[in-house]
């Protein structure tokens, strides 16, 4: 069965002059102390700690033997921050691939000088919360579906 298409259907659109609309609320509030600011990094720091930071380096690391004993990841804290920041960064933008991020024309610096697309590609693919050797079997009463992360 075929649908046939209006090819003469136009649509027309009508501004609204609705007077109802509220206005903008004034500003009733002060704004804080520049000091009580937190930085960029102080932020990312809250919900990222060393001690958070340094399991999931140890279990991307492990993953990363255990997938092929010859090809170490080596990640270390700081790259993983740069990684985890990177991908924060990206996620404030509408590219459709992340392989864009490094293409010459719709490169963005502050995620291609960070890391190498291979580099970012590498930790993307390794990262790991847990020892997937740790994981109880479906049939065991402590298995939890969220164990991996």
């Amino acid at each position: 069965m075929r649908v046939k298409k209006n090819k003469n259907l136009r649509m027309m659109w009508k501004t609204s002059h609705d007077s109802s609309f509220p206005a903008y609320p004034d500003w009733q509030d002060s704004l804080p102390n520049a000091d009580d600011i937190l930085s960029p990094y102080q932020y990312f720091k809250t919900f990222f700690s060393d001690d958070i930071l340094d399991v999931v380096v140890e279990q991307s690391n492990l993953y990363a033997a255990q997938v092929n004993p010859n090809k170490p990841l080596n990640l270390t804290t700081t790259e993983l921050e740069k990684f985890l920041g990177t991908t924060l960064y990206m996620s404030l933008f509408g590219l459709p691939a992340t392989r864009m991020f490094w293409r010459p024309e719709s490169r963005i610096s502050q995620v291609a000088d960070t890391l190498t697309l291979n580099r970012w590609e590498e930790i993307k693919r390794f990262l790991h919360f847990n020892d997937n050797d740790d994981q109880p079997v479906r049939s065991d009463d402590n298995f939890d579906e969220l164990f991996k992360i």
